[in-house]
């Protein structure tokens, strides 16, 4: 063995060690103990993770990596002033490994940090437990509750008589806790349906398939109807008269309803359907282009109705639930046009926002079997808080087996 004779060989040797020593505990992932006091937190298809740093100046992020199914991993990171980390994404309420790593500033990965978390049951999956599927007319009508908020999809699916086929109807992304909707395709026919809820991870439900029996409606003549004017109805104005709410024009070139300032709310027009119905659902197309989700287009309405063919005059209420009654008047269903599918605030609307609104927005009728001939709209507010309200075009349809003359 060959002695280190002299100082300066000594002096070399040491920094050689030293530097070694250094480099290997920033580039071979030795940092496993800078994440200590951890604590878990399971949440519904996720897990809060709390930890403390022992070294905050070299590192700039904490990250996690994860496997949340056989064919997905996720990765998350979280600056260090948190000193927590989220995950989500998880598919079901079971034990994950979760590894968490520290990331210099140089951007060096430590060693993994293994750890197990158990979430709870996933909002997807909780969200399928509440999924209601039943006959409506002119299709199926669904219903689920999304109590957490997470923009959960509902894909709607058609299977074929013949190969079984899987044929996708409808999808939407819930934007409120609460979903309630029909999915129509216009005949009365006898199909099998499947319904499945999924997460942005790409977790699904399993399908709630079921054989729909759609009921019969038709779309109301709208020749028939006719303006019935009451003392407490708004002012038209700008030449937009109440017959041109039914002209079949839904462009925004078009006349369509259009009040002057009301002097009391709701905003309010009256008219004849010409005919006896129970009504199913209504189409409404507000004023797009220049005036999507802005000015007088409805933001908060409910429709009244009445059977009486002279209805007498009464003071809507701005809000009411289903079903109250105001004189010769009832409550057919409080409604709230949807905020606008881009996500887009309603003074900053995009082309998909005005896409939508040109196609027009359905709406059940909340209250069933309830005979009407003459009906009220009534505008509680609008999109810009305006004390005026206009509507392009709206399109009623009804049970087609309900129809009564108003000879009779």
């Amino acid at each position: 063995m060959k002695l280190i004779k002299s100082t300066n060989q000594l002096k070399w040797c040491l920094l050689l060690l030293v530097y070694t020593h250094f480099w290997c505990a920033c580039h071979s992932g030795n940092n496993q103990s800078s994440i200590s006091s951890i604590k878990i937190t399971n949440t519904n298809g996720g897990a809060i993770i709390s930890y403390k740093l022992l070294d905050t100046d070299s590192v700039a992020y904490v990250l996690a990596r994860y496997i949340i199914s056989d064919k997905t991993s996720r990765e998350v990171q979280s600056p260090v002033k948190n000193n927590s980390i989220t995950l989500d994404g998880f598919g079901s309420s079971k034990n994950y490994e979760v590894k968490l790593y520290t990331v210099t500033k140089s951007g060096d990965l430590s060693e993994p940090l293994a750890i197990s978390v158990h979430p709870k049951t996933p909002p997807y999956i909780i969200t399928r437990a509440t999924l209601k599927v039943e006959p409506d007319f002119g299709g199926v009508n669904i219903q689920a509750t999304d109590m957490f908020n997470k923009k959960l999809g509902i894909t709607v699916i058609r299977y074929d008589s013949i190969d079984q086929a899987e044929n996708v109807i409808d999808y939407r992304i819930l934007t409120g806790q609460k979903a309630n909707y029909t999915v129509r395709e216009g005949d009365v026919k006898t199909q099998q349906i499947g319904v499945y809820v999924a997460d942005m991870y790409g977790n699904h439900s399993d399908t709630v398939i079921k054989t729909i029996v759609s009921k019969p409606e038709a779309l109301l003549d709208k020749s028939k109807f006719q303006p019935y004017p009451l003392a407490s109805d708004t002012e038209n104005g700008f030449n937009w008269f109440l017959p041109f709410l039914w002209d079949d024009h839904t462009d925004g070139a078009s006349n369509g309803w259009h009040t002057n300032p009301a002097k009391q709310l709701p905003i309010l027009c009256t008219f004849s359907l010409g005919t006896v119905a129970e009504l199913s659902h209504f189409v409404m197309w507000e004023r797009p282009d220049d005036y999507c989700y802005k000015l007088g287009n409805p933001k908060n309405f409910s429709i009244w109705g009445t059977q009486r063919k002279k209805p007498k005059d009464s003071q809507i209420p701005v809000n009411a639930p289903v079903g109250t009654v105001a004189g010769d008047w009832v409550n057919l269903g409080n409604y709230h046009f949807p905020d606008p599918p881009s996500g887009s605030k309603p003074e900053a609307t995009v082309a998909a926002d005005n896409s939508f609104v040109k196609a027009g927005v359905s709406f059940n009728i909340m209250l069933k079997n309830q005979p009407v001939t003459i009906i009220r709209v009534a505008v509680a507010n609008t999109w810009s808080g305006v004390n005026y309200a206009h509507i392009m075009e709206l399109s009623l349809y009804a049970d087609s087996t309900s129809f009564t003359s108003l000879s009779k």
